[in-house]
């Protein structure tokens, strides 16, 4: 039950807050006067939003799976953060990359795809740190 309450809450969470990131991010280019994304770029709003629905959906029922493991420790929440990195950075970054309306630069890209490598081991840690800290409180 608490697996798939995590992959619910990963689902629902990880595209409302793309979005509002996004929707900030308009506004502050707005407020600026930076011209903001190119009207095309927003067909691929949807299919990124629902990328990263799935990407933390994932992510939670994996660490779930993960904690409740004997041997699931740090090292188990890394490998597990890293291969959700993997397999859902690359199409990401993928996306983000044909939906720009200009070719993003190199360093945009590589730090693009980092972020999108090791934010889910970030997130991976943060769990199993707080997890740990829970437990040592009792």
């Amino acid at each position: 039950m608490r697996i798939q309450l995590m992959g619910l809450l990963g689902l629902l969470s990880a595209p409302l807050a793309f979005n509002v990131a996004r929707i900030m991010h308009q506004g502050a280019s707005k407020a600026l006067a930076i011209a903001g994304p190119a009207p095309d770029s927003f067909s691929l709003l949807l299919p990124l939003s629902i990328l990263k629905g799935v990407e933390y959906a994932v992510l939670g029922v994996a660490i779930g799976l993960v904690g409740r493991r004997q041997w699931g420790g740090a090292a188990a929440h890394i490998g597990a953060g890293l291969v959700i990195g993997v397999l859902f950075g690359v199409p990401i970054t993928v996306l983000t990359y044909w939906g720009a309306s200009s070719p993003p630069t190199t360093v945009d890209l590589i730090s693009r795809g980092v972020n999108e490598l090791f934010f889910p081991v970030g997130c991976s840690l943060v769990l199993y740190s707080a997890e740990v800290l829970g437990k040592k409180a009792q």
